[in-house]
């Protein structure tokens, strides 16, 4: 497992939204998506957090430096991902 640190801002937000350590350590090392910020060193890792009513966590991390640069619940992702569901599922009865 790779060692993070973490910057000021991300400790602050950890605190503030009391996010847990092992949220953080589950949305990096199982993301349900990974997206690239094509030109940059950032990496954003998105998880769904069982333990918190299934809000969408968002850790975003310098992977050169492997700093965790900010950390936050994502509702925009959360809200695309269970549309897709939506979708799928309609589309999964239209089939029967």
């Amino acid at each position: 497992m790779i060692e993070y640190s973490y910057s000021l801002h991300a400790l602050m937000r950890i605190k503030k939204r009391e996010i847990k350590s092992e949220w953080i350590e589950n949305t990096i090392n199982s993301p349900d998506e990974i997206v690239y910020l094509e030109g940059t060193e950032v990496v954003c890792f998105l998880g769904i957090i069982n333990d918190c009513n299934k809000k969408c966590l968002k850790v975003v991390v310098n992977i050169i430096s492997k700093t965790i640069i900010t950390i936050h619940f994502d509702r925009k992702w959360k809200r695309r991902i269970e549309n897709e569901n939506k979708n799928r599922q309609w589309r999964e009865r239209s089939l029967y």
